[in-house]
């Protein structure tokens, strides 16, 4: 399983539209095989930041990253943005999905 974390700050002119404007590269990434899920947040703490949390299989992060929405959006998001987004990204090879948060069970 492959796990990212983005951070995204568009420009102050596009803050309140940029969900939007990302829809479509979402509908696709969702529809890729492999993609467990593609997911957008709003900052609530910092409204004008945005964080995607996508999880694939190890193959599909493979696919994504050569998908024609992956190439179009590395040409059309960035003049939308601040600053380069920031990432955090994880591979864990022998897992399948979600598991349980032990730390706070639940009887």
């Amino acid at each position: 399983m492959h796990i990212v974390n983005i951070r995204f700050k568009p420009k102050a002119k596009y803050v309140e539209t940029f969900r939007y404007t990302v829809d479509k590269f979402t509908e696709e990434t969702r529809t890729e095989e492999g993609c467990l899920y593609f997911d957008w947040f709003r900052n609530t703490d910092y409204p004008g930041e945005y964080l995607v949390v996508g999880v694939w299989t190890d193959e599909g992060a493979k696919a994504h990253q050569n998908s024609e929405q992956y190439l179009r959006a590395q040409e059309t998001l960035p003049p939308l943005l601040q600053q380069t987004p920031l990432i955090v990204q994880s591979e864990f090879p022998h897992k399948k999905g979600w598991e349980r948060f032990s730390d706070f069970e639940v009887n």
